[in-house]
């Protein structure tokens, strides 16, 4: 049996071949439940500044084309379908990148219900919404700085402009 202290959490006994899939299975249940949004991301893939950094870079690309897709170098293709279409930043097609407007929107309706400034902490409060995603806080500024991109904003500190890159808001 398997008990939670969380009663809206019903733990499933797991079916594995050994324990470490067991406990891997209950810990993915217990998380699903805890951040039911999450994107589904490889097991294998690795979210560190590095590679969120060359995804910006195409996102930034392509945020500021007047093409609808740009195209991707051959090193980056699998890392931009990996990370990009489970964040719903856009479509990864065969050699192409296409910027998606689901945050766009997103934050867009969540601003148009509040009269105060937009800031960094608001974006990663709707990130949340309307379920928990529980994304790194390096995953949260690829989606900030992706959202600022496409809609031409900038960041601010003491009221003046700064470049904002992967680990810095």
């Amino acid at each position: 049996q398997f008990l939670s202290m969380d009663p809206a959490l019903s733990l499933q006994p797991p079916v594995a071949a050994n324990m470490q899939q067991g406990v891997t299975q209950m810990l993915e249940q217990a998380l699903r439940n805890q951040y039911p949004a999450h994107p589904n991301f490889e097991d294998d893939l690795s979210l560190t500044k590095g590679t969120l950094t060359k995804v910006l870079e195409v996102v930034r690309n392509a945020a500021r084309s007047s093409e609808p897709s740009v195209l991707v170098e051959q090193s980056l293709r699998k890392t931009m379908l990996r990370i990009a279409g489970p964040l719903k930043l856009g479509e990864m097609g065969e050699n192409r990148f296409q910027l998606g407007d689901y945050w766009k929107q997103h934050f867009t309706r969540h601003q148009a219900q509040t009269d105060t400034p937009l800031s960094v902490g608001k974006l990663r409060k709707w990130q949340d919404l309307p379920q928990p995603m529980g994304l790194p806080m390096l995953v949260q500024d690829l989606v900030a700085i992706a959202y600022a991109e496409q809609t031409s904003r900038v960041f601010l500190l003491h009221g003046g402009p700064v470049e904002a890159e992967i680990g810095t808001l």
